[in-house]
């Protein structure tokens, strides 16, 4: 597993690389946050756009989602607890 974080200041939008798969399927789950899925359905990236504004809330539909060895680095970088 890989971990590797870009963000374009300039559109407000960021890309997590879980792992270097190509990327085989995409999905919104939330506005403003996309998954990318390689052959096997597993997540390989995690886009968010407009970072500074996308609904907190919507976290909580992502987070689940995430590999456990991803979610807590994930978690402290956008600054987003579980209750």
């Amino acid at each position: 597993m890989i971990f590797d974080v870009n963000y374009d200041q300039e559109v407000d939008a960021a890309y997590f690389r879980i792992e270097n798969k190509t990327v085989l399927d995409s999905e919104e789950i939330a506005e403003g946050i996309i998954i990318d899925y390689d052959e096997d359905n597993k997540i390989v990236g995690v886009e968010l756009l407009g970072v500074k504004t996308i609904n907190p809330e919507n976290f909580a539909l992502l987070i689940p989602l995430l590999p456990k060895s991803f979610k807590v680095q994930f978690q402290a970088l956008v600054k987003y607890e579980e209750v």
